[in-house]
């Protein structure tokens, strides 16, 4: 076989440029690195992840779901709709959760001590004018009105988002006339 020359060991050049003189040929072993591809395995067609908010048709916040890594990679990760599915992620959503679970538990201790405390007091009075027919008109009954009354009664304030108005009777029964 015949040696190598220079020139079959170099890309294709233009003629002005200039060739090498012989002693400084390039060989390939003093080229440049050539594009390497190295299979790192099977690529995972699914993921674990834990959706971060609501999402139709797919789950609700905090749910752990296996989704094509599509799916995950085109839609959830752009818009951060989820996360990866981590031993520390997968800690501090059950943490969460028990906060969660612990505020739950103290509203719904908050609430039934309350209604004790109405059911013990009875029923409130409020006294409004009313015109003809026993009708109140206007706003004269408002949730701050009854929300200062149940602060009177109970000697502490109570939080105004909290307050939901409902009457067994009709408002009409109440008024002074």
């Amino acid at each position: 076989m015949a040696s190598l020359s220079c020139a079959s060991t170099l890309p294709w050049t233009p003629a002005s440029y200039p060739r090498p003189s012989a002693g400084r040929c390039l060989t390939a072993s003093r080229r440049a690195p050539s594009l390497v591809i190295v299979a790192q395995g099977k690529v995972k067609k699914y993921r674990q992840v834990i959706l971060t908010d609501d999402i139709e048709e797919v789950g609700k916040k905090g749910d752990t779901l296996k989704v094509r890594a599509g799916f995950y990679r085109n839609f959830l990760l752009p818009k951060g709709k989820a996360t990866l599915l981590t031993p520390e992620v997968l800690k501090e959503m059950q943490l969460e959760q028990e906060r969660i679970e612990a505020e739950k538990k103290r509203v719904k201790e908050d609430a039934q001590q309350l209604a004790r405390v109405f059911e013990t007091i009875g029923a409130f009075k409020l006294p409004r004018k009313g015109g003809k027919g026993k009708q109140i008109f206007g706003r004269q009954v408002l949730s701050w009105t009854i929300h200062y009354l149940f602060s009177l009664v109970l000697g502490y304030l109570l939080q105004l988002t909290h307050l939901h108005l409902s009457f067994q009777t009709p408002l009409c029964t109440h008024c002074n006339l």
